[in-house]
């Protein structure tokens, strides 16, 4: 029920944002909504036809930058550092863990499974509040866990 004089439009807005920032309520799960973040991120990567062309990276890359303003408005409204239910930055880094893999099941397994332990073990250190450490956090997890699977796939092929 919207009050009189109050701006529909906002409240909608507001409720896009957040839809957006927790994907869609994945983030919404108990207990583990990062891993339901990647999840969804996983599915939606098994839909793109050519996910590691040049358009992919740039859709990440923009898809980044509008995570920065989105989780910075859903954590000043929260009032959560790095509110758990924010999984639009694990959807992100989980998409940059998966760029450029060879076809197959095994290597987004092995991806989502490293973009976890990076992300949750944090080897960079603990987000900055706000947007950009938030979204960052992830991308360094998914660019670290995409650096792992090709340096192994690298090495493998060294020894065949």
């Amino acid at each position: 029920m919207v009050k009189a004089g109050a701006d529909p439009w906002a409240a909608l807005g507001r409720g896009i944002a957040w839809g957006f920032a927790a994907g869609g309520g994945v983030g919404l799960i108990p207990r583990i909504p990062g891993t339901a973040g990647a999840l969804l991120a996983l599915g939606i990567y098994f839909s793109v036809p050519y996910p590691g062309n040049t358009a992919y990276l740039v859709a990440v890359l923009v898809l980044f930058l509008l995570g920065i303003p989105l989780s910075t408005w859903v954590e000043k409204r929260s009032g959560r550092r790095d509110d758990p239910r924010i999984v639009w930055d694990e959807m992100v880094g989980m998409w940059v863990a998966l760029y450029a893999l060879p076809p197959g099941w095994y290597f987004p397994l092995a991806a989502f499974v490293l973009f976890r332990v990076f992300d949750v073990w944090k080897p960079f250190g603990e987000p900055a509040p706000r947007g950009f450490g938030i979204m960052l956090d992830d991308l360094l997890a998914g660019v670290s866990a995409n650096i792992s699977i090709q340096l192994a796939r690298w090495l493998g092929g060294a020894f065949l």
